[in-house]
This record gives structure tokens, sequence and C-alpha cells, in this order.
């Protein structure tokens, strides 16, 4: 098994950064580095990636990254800065198509961020537009969240959206459109700055304004926000709420999604699928009024009343604000009958998920519920260990996570995991980490490349999980949680429900970290390739046994479920 074969890497093999070597973090802010320089840098980072990755041209043709090459030396002719700098060669690396091998802007210039106005407005990215995501703007007359964006302070939001595509490495278009949308208010104020407002123009819909102008948020309103956590999460449903007497006939329901445990949701009585009419006495009329509501946040020790819908009129609760749940990478979720919601938003910490799986299956048993739902749609990967601690306990056939495992073997790989065993590993553990790790690198490399088969052989429990497991993905599913779902649907541990993983089923990862010598971008690189349990290696993502959106994933895994197995 990988975990016995890699024991004290310690990490998720798609996210391993050995903690000697951190990258340079530079202190010249606004310095101009010359042509020459510039041109160094590029060839530095083509020399790495040509040295450590696996297969570099895997995706990219080989020609076509040369020729790339090629035309972005010949643009630097002048001096730069670190920023355009980035926005210059950031696409080179982006254009590999390979999620784990990215170039990352991490300089002194970005301390001015702190100090500026940042976008105002959400912004979501979806096959290829850019959408209205929720402001603070007040009013009625606000468009929808969703409404198609035509410009930003009269950018077209098509140019813009392929700028900020180009920078963001990924193997698949929506997770990259995904990292573009977490990135947005980053990749904003890298390329266009600041302002005191946003002015955002859409398409001439029926209904909908031509414009809307939103302040922007200083430094001190984002300090200010955010803070605390409610612990509902709302969806808007769409139906009407078709409310006797209500002033408002045209308006939309916005239901409970989700209750966090221990939650100031959960305290005052809130279930899943319970309908909000008001937040802090301001009525939920428009679909804007829920984007808006969770855009703005509330703080820590805040008591919010809400109104909902109940069966003799509306009912009013008070609902206090707890901190933010920032620690713990898993949490079990309010769940209908006969079935645990588990929420795994991180792939992290094999010990504390071990004890936490545990106490889930113990509260499972004393509560009587049999299916077990995990939801990996806004998990972007970590440490594959995870995957073994659920499959020793819930699955019926021995599994590997991997078929095959392929990584580079050549003097510069040698001294980068030496330097490591030396300097960050206990003197006590040095021999086996070099026997099992760096020593088959050094002898057993056959043209520059040393693989590891696989074969399925984890501990199967003697008292297997009785219930069905359901996986929940998304186009955000990455890394070891796309690794996760490769594992449950290749031996049928799980049925897959919700959208392809943005991650490829079979993908590269093991990351080499390192520095540009001029210019200090962080440069990360694969040095290895994961070749999912089933042996094919293709250009897919993992895809769901049941296919739906993201958004409808978990009722149409609840639909399944109440079917008969």
């Amino acid at each position: 098994m990988r975990m016995m074969q890699f024991l004290l890497l310690g990490g998720c093999a798609h996210h391993f950064e050995p903690s000697y070597s951190p990258p340079v973090t530079p202190t010249d802010a606004g310095r101009l580095f010359q042509p020459d320089e510039l041109r160094a840098d590029v060839a530095a980072l083509v020399a790495m990636v040509e040295d450590v990755h696996p297969a570099p041209f895997a995706v990219l043709d080989e020609a076509d990254f040369r020729a790339r090459r090629a035309a972005l030396d010949a643009t630097l002719t002048k001096p730069m800065g670190r920023l355009e700098f980035y926005r210059t060669v950031a696409p080179l690396v982006a254009a590999l198509g390979d999620g784990h091998t990215t170039l990352q802007f991490w300089a002194p210039e970005l301390e001015g961020m702190k100090d500026s106005h940042l976008l105002g407005v959400g912004v979501a990215v979806r096959d290829g537009a850019l959408l209205y995501g929720g402001s603070l703007a007040p009013g009625l007359d606000v468009p929808p969240a969703g409404t198609p964006i035509v410009t930003i302070d009269g950018h077209p939001a098509d140019q813009v959206y392929r700028d900020f595509l180009s920078y963001e490495s990924g193997e698949r278009i929506p997770f990259r459109e995904d990292r573009v949308e977490s990135d947005f208010y980053h990749l904003w104020w890298m390329t266009y700055g600041t302002a005191p407002s946003t002015t955002l123009t859409f398409a001439d819909l029926e209904g909908v304004p031509r414009s809307l102008t939103v302040a922007g948020r200083d430094r001190a309103f984002r300090q200010a926000q955010g803070r605390g956590d409610l612990g509902c999460g709302l969806k808007e449903a769409g139906d009407l709420l078709g409310l006797e007497g209500d002033p408002w006939p045209e308006r939309r329901a916005v239901v409970v999604e989700s209750v966090v445990t221990g939650s100031g949701c959960e305290a005052a009585g809130v279930v899943v699928g319970d309908r909000v009419l008001a937040v802090g006495g301001e009525p939920l009329v428009h679909s804007s009024d829920a984007s808006r509501l969770m855009f703005n946040g509330v703080n820590e020790g805040d008591v919010v009343e809400v109104e909902f819908a109940g069966p003799a009129g509306p009912v009013t609760r008070s609902l206090a604000a707890l901190a933010a749940q920032e620690g713990g990478p898993w949490r079990r979720l309010d769940s209908p009958p006969g079935v645990q919601l588990v929420d795994l938003r991180e792939m992290q910490d094999p010990v504390g998920f071990r004890r936490f799986l545990d106490e889930t299956l113990v509260v499972m048993a004393a509560e009587g519920r049999k299916d077990l739902i995990v939801d990996l749609r806004e998990n972007g990967g970590g440490n594959t260990d995870l995957i073994d601690v659920f499959c020793e306990r819930v699955s019926k056939v021995p599994w590997t996570v991997y078929a095959r495992e392929e990584a580079t073997s050549n003097p510069r790989t040698w001294a980068y995991w030496d330097h490591y065993i030396r300097n960050d590993v206990p003197w006590s553990k040095r021999w086996l980490l070099r026997s099992a790790w760096l020593r088959p690198l050094r002898k057993q490399a056959v043209d520059g490349l040393f693989t590891q088969e696989s074969t399925p052989g984890g501990r199967v429990s003697k008292a297997p999980f009785p219930g069905r497991v359901v996986l929940l993905t998304s186009r955000y599913t990455f890394s070891a949680a796309a690794d996760f779902a490769a594992v449950m649907k290749d031996f049928g541990i799980a049925t897959l429900v919700g959208e392809e993983t943005g991650g490829l089923a079979s993908s590269f990862g093991e990351l080499y970290a390192t520095a540009l010598p001029n210019t200090a971008l962080r440069l990360s690189i694969s040095q290895k390739r994961f070749v999912r349990p089933s042996g094919q290696v293709d250009d897919r993502g993992v895809i769901p046994d049941l296919e739906v959106s993201s958004a409808g994933a978990l009722d149409a895994a609840l639909a399944w479920l109440a079917e008969p197995p």
C-alpha cells in the first residue's frame, strides 16, 4: 500500500511540500527587473519543469510550448516589476495543463491590498461567463444572483474571463474557473487596481437594470465583517412562496439548506427545509436579498432575528452568531432520518479523521442511521491517507489508492529529497525514509523514471459498514479528493452523485517547491504521476454514477437512498 511505502512523507502525495525549503519571500518591493534577469528566470523555470516533471508535455504539445516560450522571450525587452512579469509568464505555466504545476505571486507588492478598496461585489465564474454573485447594494432593483455581467468598470467581461483564466493552472476548465472565482478579488487588484466604487453593466434583460454601482470594501470594513457564523446554509428554492396575504405575491422561497451542529441555527431549532421570510427585519423578497445576506456576513456575538414561515404564520427566532468555524476540516450536518451527512472540506489530519469517523459510526448506530453521505463538493484535496482510514471502516473489498505511481528520478530530485531527509526528518527515521524513498529513486529508475506498481490489499474490516455510502462531487473536487472519488468508484465502495470532478482521476502531483532566481516568484512542479486504481489514464475527472448539478446533488442522493437497495 502507498501508506506503508511512503509512511514518513506525512502529507498528501499531491500537495506534499518539504518544510525545509520554503520559497523565498522577496523584500525588494517595487523593484524593476532588467530584461536579462527576466529571461534568466524564464530559462530557469523551463529547465526545472523539464527536469522535474514526469511528463511535462502530456497536455501541451512540446512544439507549442517552445513557440509560446519564444514569444514570451520576445516580449521581455524592457524592465518589469514582479506584477507585470507574473502576468506575462504565468500563462506559460498554466498552459501545461497540470493543476499542481503552478506559478504563484507572493511578494511584498501584495501588501498594497491591505489598505486598498477591493471589489464590493461577488463574481461567479461559470461556463465561460462572469455572473453577478451578490453585493451590499440596497433596494429591490438589483439583479438576481446569476445575471451575466457584460462589463466591470468598462472592461469587457469576456476579456477579463480569458485573461484571468490564463493565469490559473488546472486540468479541466471547470476547476480553473473555480480558481478564478476564488482568486477574483486578488486578480482584479493585480490587473486593474482598486477604486472606491465599481460599476457593472448587464445584458438588457426584462426587469434587470442595465448597470449597478457598488461601493468598494475598504480595510476597516473587511476586518469588521464575516467573523461570525449563524450556522445556516441558505439556497434559493426557485418556487413561489405562496403565503396568504403576502404583500409580495411574486416572492420566491429561500430555504435552509444545511444546519451546522453546535451552531446558533441548531440552538434555535432551525432545521433543513425551513423557509426564511426575513433576516434582521429585512424581508427576503428578491433573489438578490439572499445573495446580499450571504455576501455581508455577521460578527461573532451578534444576535440576528430571523423570521421563518410556520404552519400557523410567521415565526421569529433569535440566532446567535458564534465564531466562524475555521478549524476542523470535517463535520456532521443535520440530516434526515436514517441518513448521516458528513461535510468533508479538506483531506487533512488522518489521525483526527480516524477519531471523527469512529465517533460518527457510533452516533449513527445510536440514532438508527444506516446510510452515509460524504460531501466532497468543496474539497480541494490534501492527504490521501484519509482514503485508507475511510476504506478500513466501510469497504467490503480490498483496495489500493493508486494502480501505479511514476516519479522523476535524476540528480536534481535526488538532491531535493536528500536535503529534506537530512534537514527535516528526525535522525531516528532518516534511514527508513532513505531506504523506502531515496534509494529506490537512485537505483531502480529507468530512463529517469521510477515506477511503483500497487495491488489491492487494504485491510477489510471484520464488521464492514452495513449501509450504503454516497459521495457528492463537483467541479471543485480536486487532487486527493478526486483520488478519493476514484477509489470509491473503481472498487464499488460508494455511489457517486454530482458533477465530474475538477481534478483528473489520474493526475500529477508530489510537489517540488522552489522560487525563480531573480524575481523570487514561487514555482511548484509535479514530480509524480498517480494512476487511478482502474489503471485508466485520460483527460477526464471521475465521472459520477448519477450526474446532476452540484446544487442538486444532495437532493438526488437522498432520492436515490430512498429507493430500495
